[in-house]
C-alpha cells in the first residue's frame, strides 16, 4: 500500500510542478543553440554589449498573459558572458516610464526563474533566459526597459 501511495504522491507532485510551469509560461522555455549568424525579429544589439559582454540577440517580451517579462540573450563568448550568468548576482529590470524595479520570481519549489552558469561555463551559441515578474501588468508592449545584472546594463530595450 505504501508503494502505491508513494507513486500517487510522486505523480501528484510532478503534476503540480508542471501546472506551475504552464501557468508561468515556461512549458516551452527549453533552449536550443541557434546559428550564430541569425537575429530573431525584435532582437536588438545595444552598443558595446557584444564586444564587452560576449552576448547578442538581446530581446525582451511579455509572456504568461503579460504577467512575466521574458529576457533572452545568446552567448557568443562564454568567458565574457560569465558575469551575466553568475548565480550570486541578482538581476532586476527597471521600467523607464515609471522607474519601478522588477525582480526575478523565486517560487519555493522551483527556485529562481533564470538560467545561470552553476553547472559550468556558458555555451557559445546557446540562448539563455531570465524571467522577471510584472505585477499588475504595469509594463506593456512598446514600453522601454533596462535590464541590470551586476555591472551589465541593457538599456532602452523595447518590450514586444
Amino acid at each position: 500500500m505504501a508503494r502505491i501511495n508513494g507513486g500517487f504522491f510522486l505523480r501528484r507532485k510532478i503534476g503540480m510542478v508542471f501546472r506551475v510551469l504552464v501557468l508561468l509560461g515556461l512549458a516551452g522555455c527549453a533552449t536550443t543553440p541557434a546559428p550564430l549568424s541569425t537575429n530573431p525579429p525584435g532582437a536588438v544589439e545595444p552598443s558595446g554589449i557584444r564586444e564587452r559582454w560576449g552576448i547578442d540577440n538581446v530581446r525582451i517580451q511579455l509572456t504568461a498573459a503579460s504577467n512575466i517579462l521574458d529576457f533572452r540573450y545568446r552567448v557568443i563568448d562564454p568567458d565574457k558572458a560569465l558575469p551575466i550568468l553568475d548565480h550570486k548576482v541578482k538581476p532586476y529590470l527597471v521600467d523607464q516610464k515609471s522607474g519601478a524595479k522588477f525582480e526575478v520570481p523565486m517560487p519555493p519549489k522551483i527556485g529562481s526563474l533564470r538560467q545561470t552558469a552553476r553547472s559550468g561555463a556558458p555555451k557559445a551559441g546557446k540562448t539563455y533566459f531570465i524571467l522577471f515578474s510584472n505585477p499588475g501588468r504595469s509594463v506593456e508592449a512598446g514600453d522601454k526597459v533596462t535590464v541590470v545584472i551586476g555591472d551589465f546594463r541593457a538599456e532602452n530595450l523595447i518590450v514586444r
